[in-house]
């Protein structure tokens, strides 16, 4: 039976270690989190990854102004894309993608919750967040 793992770059006990092995244990229990301790490391299991059986979902931060991790997301963009069995996620990091999440508060805090009162001013500038990310309008006055 062929199994399905999402390979991180980041290190065990890390922040996006922790969020990924939590959505997984929740949405996708039967998917294996495994971390790769960095860039360069998944670039080289991914190079020699012989395997075609199982599945392997490949999640890293993307970076804009890190010379040397731009040149590791090719070196994996060019390995991955030689192999059928590999999938790799298009995402800027996974703060993006809390960020983009908009049902968070909903999902987090029930409608009669404290918290909502108490965490307002924070809810509402990431509110203002999301919606400059999603249209492009930065206002940094106003976020």
């Amino acid at each position: 039976m062929s199994k399905t793992f999402l390979w991180i770059e980041d290190r065990k006990g890390k922040a996006s270690y922790i969020f990924w092995t939590c959505v997984m244990k929740q949405l996708y229990p039967d998917v294996v989190v495994e971390s790769k301790k960095n860039n360069s490391e998944l670039v080289k299991v991914v190079k020699i990854l012989e395997d075609t059986k199982n599945k392997y979902i490949i999640v890293c931060d993307n970076s804009f102004d890190n010379f040397q991790v731009v040149m590791e997301q090719k070196l994996l963009k060019k390995y991955a894309d030689k192999k059928d069995n590999i999938i790799l996620l298009d995402i800027i990091c996974f703060e993006y993608i809390l960020l983009e999440f908009h049902d968070l508060i909903k999902w987090i805090y029930a409608s009669k919750d404290e918290f909502l009162k108490k965490r307002a001013s924070a809810i509402e500038a990431r509110e203002k967040l999301v919606y400059s990310i999603e249209t492009g309008q930065f206002d940094y006055k106003d976020i």
